[in-house]
């Protein structure tokens, strides 16, 4: 019995000693040829000549019996042996003797391709070695994924034999595959774990990830392993509702996957991927109700909001992100209820997609950086950056579409607002012999702002003169445009309320302008800076002749504007100004 072979793969050859032994007062010997032939094409026969007989016992040799694993086929059938005397006998004195003789052996097994299909209508095992082996998969494939040799070749299909839902169960087997294909729209596959088992993915030869190809809605309840990226592709739906552990990389390059367990169906530490760069095809994860934690986040291709993480159940769902990424898809809610929270524990986070519409808030972590760049950039909910964390603002207006939303700047948290070249334009009338320029109009394009509507809150109540919220204008080493001696004007942020502890808002913020630059690309001295004042509904300037002493709080300064109108009941913005 050979068993089940993999076709290619190297089978031992099975020996059938035979032997030539002296008859004690025989009247003759002979030296003996043996060959044979099989009944089954992939069986070959090796034969011998010349087996002398042994005077005092007896001598063997092997008739060798292969197998050929280049076509797959059975391996059942029967050897027929041919043993004949080749003419040398001695002690023959009168009389003829029998020159040949015959015998048989019966062989079985198969060779399979690995490359199986499944053929049952309906629900089954997998198979393995020891049972059922192949009995649902089509003519000579065997149950794929079994040979240890063939860890990535073996590939398994899901097509139209079934007409109905049906699960399809390892029971005991644990396959290891380079492809999944579900190519069925009328009814439904489960690959389950059944009694025991998972599957290992690993990536073929020469491909950078294993495949799961999706065409229809279908579901793998069973654990996925491996070292490989997992590339799901087609554009059907695939639920995912074992706790997944391959380490590799999760694409979805293009259709859904869906996250079918309430502890998150992919692994923790997989980047997660949407969309596919050689066809610009989109992707979605659907949070499917459940919340998920994983190390990043990014697009490809150029499908932009068409590639989208969503959640599709009435219940809310957190995607957790603990270690950054660049991701210019959309975040949405699925509908009513179907609520998406969002979670950044680590790295550097970059959201560029003006269209996220998510209400369940943004909240950054000790460690994590968010840089967002567009309205909607961070959806339509309240966001939360604690202390150690940071928002960095590009040169854009950054906000919601919503209403009644609060940005919260704990104690600690650094608000990072990147700035273009700004120019002299908008002079306002001279005040006290300076000439200041109000840069208001040039608010989210040259510059950051954030506009959190008519009825948005700005909280500071976390911060405190001892605790303080790090302000940083940044021109990336680039060029502010600002001209030394000049007095701006700028709208960092446009709101209703302003909630702090009380006191000087200004004592809240540290201002950093390490990364800032003037219009000639010197460096700022912390000492051009002056002391703010505010007068009427308005923001005014006023220098200070001791900067040591008084200092710029730039930031500070737009959110006591923000306060003063807040008590006056009067205009929504937060201006801060500037002299240098």
């Amino acid at each position: 019995d050979f068993g089940y072979v993999h076709k290619g793969a190297s089978v031992s050859n099975q020996n059938v000693a035979i032997g030539n032994k002296t008859i004690t007062n025989a009247s003759y010997q002979d030296t003996l040829d043996v060959s044979g032939t099989s009944t089954s094409g992939l069986v070959s026969v090796t034969g011998f000549n010349g087996l002398a007989a042994s005077t005092n016992g007896a001598t063997t040799n092997n008739l060798v019996v292969g197998v050929d694993s280049s076509t797959v086929g059975s391996l059942a059938g029967t050897v027929n042996l041919t043993l004949t005397s080749n003419g040398s006998a001695w002690g023959l004195a009168n009389g003829t003797a029998s020159r040949s003789g015959s015998g048989s052996i019966t062989t079985s097994g198969a060779v399979y391709s690995g490359l199986g299909t499944w053929a049952t209508n309906g629900s089954g095992s997998w198979g393995t070695f020891a049972s059922g082996f192949g009995s649902n998969w089509g003519s000579n494939q065997g149950s794929p994924g079994l040979d240890a040799g063939y860890t990535n070749t073996d590939t398994a299909t899901f097509g139209n034999a079934i007409s109905s839902d049906s699960t399809v169960s390892l029971d005991g087997a644990s396959p290891k595959l380079k492809s999944i294909t579900f190519n069925n729209t009328s009814a439904s596959y489960t690959l389950a774990q059944g009694s025991s088992g998972n599957i290992t993915l690993n990536a073929g030869t020469g491909d950078s990830a294993a495949t799961i190809n999706v065409t229809g809605n279908h579901e793998i309840s069973a654990v996925l392993t491996g070292s490989s990226a997992v590339n799901k592709t087609g554009t059907g739906n695939l639920t995912l509702s074992g706790v997944n552990t391959y380490s590799g990389q999760t694409n979805i390059n293009a259709g859904t996957i869906r996250n079918g367990n309430a502890s998150g169906a992919l692994p923790t530490g997989t980047v997660l991927t949407l969309g596919n760069a050689s066809d610009n095809a989109a992707g979605t994860f659907d949070l499917y109700g459940n919340n998920q934690t994983v190390a990043g986040i990014n697009t490809a291709g150029s499908a932009g909001s068409s590639n989208k993480i969503t959640n599709s159940l009435t219940l809310p769902a957190t995607l957790t992100v603990t270690n950054g990424g660049n991701f210019a898809g959309k975040i949405e809610n699925g509908g009513s209820g179907k609520v998406i929270a969002l979670a950044v524990t680590g790295g550097n986070l970059i959201l560029s997609n003006t269209t996220s519409d998510y209400t369940g808030g943004t909240t950054l972590a000790s460690g994590a950086t968010v840089t967002a760049s567009g309205t909607q950039a961070l959806g339509n909910g309240n966001v939360t950056v604690n202390s150690g964390a940071t928002l960095v603002m590009q040169p854009s207006t950054v906000g919601t579409a919503g209403t009644s939303v609060t940005y919260t700047l704990n104690g600690g948290s650094t608000l990072n607002l990147k700035f273009n070249s700004v120019s002299g334009s908008g002079v306002y009338s001279n005040w006290w012999g300076q000439n200041v320029y109000n840069l208001s109009a040039n608010a989210g394009s040259t510059y950051s702002t954030l506009n959190l509507g008519s009825t948005g809150i700005l909280d500071l109540s976390g911060a405190r003169n001892t605790n303080k919220i790090s302000l940083v204008l940044d021109s990336d080493s680039g060029t502010s445009g600002i001209i030394r001696g000049s007095l701006y004007k700028f709208t960092i942020a446009t709101l209703d309320n302003i909630n702090w502890s009380g006191g000087d808002i200004t004592s809240l913020f540290d201002l950093d302008l390490s990364n800032f630059r003037y219009a000639d690309g010197s460096a700022f001295d912390s000492n051009t800076f002056y002391q703010l004042s505010f007068v009427g509904g308005d923001s005014l300037v006023l220098t200070i002749p001791e900067p040591s002493t008084y200092g710029l709080m730039l930031g500070g300064l737009a959110l006591a504007a923000a306060a003063v109108r807040r008590q006056r009941q009067k205009k929504k913005a937060a201006e801060a100004e500037a002299k240098a």
